[in-house]
């Protein structure tokens, strides 16, 4: 039995709807994994820079405690310095208190 060329068009269109629909259940399947994939990739970008924040910061706070380490270092070292000499002046003085003592 053959069709005529009328009922086969319109057979043709009355599929193109159906055909349209699954295309877009398609394409939207796909986009959703798309937008999820772009969802983690932002997801693992922000948590990337969260880590790169937080290893700045915890390097800051070593080099500032590796800044008061080293003056607090420096200050002793003034200390024992100044207290050094001291000791010298002091040793000085007794010296020459003996000397003249012995002179006298």
């Amino acid at each position: 039995m053959a069709y005529s060329e009328t009922k086969v068009i319109i057979g043709g269109l009355a599929h193109v709807p159906i055909i349209i629909f699954i295309v877009n259940l398609i394409r939207g399947n796909f986009a959703a994994k798309a937008g999820e994939l772009k969802v983690a990739e932002f997801k693992a970008e922000e948590e990337r820079k969260a880590l790169e924040k937080a290893k700045a910061e915890e390097e800051r706070k070593a080099l500032e405690k590796a800044k008061a380490k080293a003056e607090e270092e420096r200050k002793a070292l003034e200390k024992a310095k100044a207290e050094e000499e001291r000791i010298a002046l002091e040793k000085a003085k007794a010296e020459e208190e003996k000397k003249s003592e012995f002179e006298e």
